[in-house]
């Protein structure tokens, strides 16, 4: 468990195979690409730099709706529009509203 408060009896339970799997990491010269909405867990956040990527624009909807549901039908949506009206949507939800804008008629 790598997770809740100071008095979860195994909140760190996941700490020593972390620290295992950073140290081969680190002596096979690799990376380790490790996703959360926080911080990295301890054997982890010592050794780790925080990156992101910045917010979808209409453009980048323009070109994953495309990609989900074709060139054609993309070309009928106005991108600006849905971005201006749901700018936090991400690539899964994109992907589920492609499907269902695939399905329909039109």
């Amino acid at each position: 468990m790598v997770c809740c408060g100071y008095a979860y009896p195994r909140k760190d339970f996941l700490d020593t195979p972390l620290a295992v799997i950073a140290s081969y990491v680190e002596d096979a010269d690799k990376r380790l690409v490790v996703a959360t909405s926080g911080s990295a867990p301890g054997p982890l956040h010592q050794r780790s730099t925080y990156e992101g990527f910045p917010n979808f624009k209409a453009e980048d909807y323009a070109f994953l709706v495309s990609r989900f549901v074709g060139g054609k039908r993309a070309k009928t949506l106005d991108f600006a529009k849905i971005h201006r009206y749901a700018p936090k949507l991400n690539a899964y939800q994109l992907n589920a509203r492609g499907e269902a804008i695939g399905q329909t008629d039109g």
